[in-house]
């Protein structure tokens, strides 16, 4: 399992506890306020990977185009 995917589970079980203490409390508490704060970090670690393969596949693109021209 890629560290994505590692990260993508983490960040879907943290939502799920989130939505399961909203349901039991009746809204938010200092807990899922923490919980919050890790899904964020999970979004942005995401967020992260998902930009350095974007620029790679530009990189990738980007020396393909310039083969073709010369």
């Amino acid at each position: 399992m890629s560290k994505a995917h590692q990260i993508l589970a983490k960040k879907i079980s943290l939502e799920s506890k989130w939505n399961q203490l909203f349901l039991e409390n009746n809204g938010c508490t200092v807990e899922m306020n923490q919980i919050q704060n890790q899904i964020r970090n999970c979004r942005r670690e995401l967020i992260e990977i998902s930009n350095q393969f974007h620029g790679y596949n530009d990189f990738v693109k980007r020396s393909d185009e310039l083969s073709y021209a010369s």
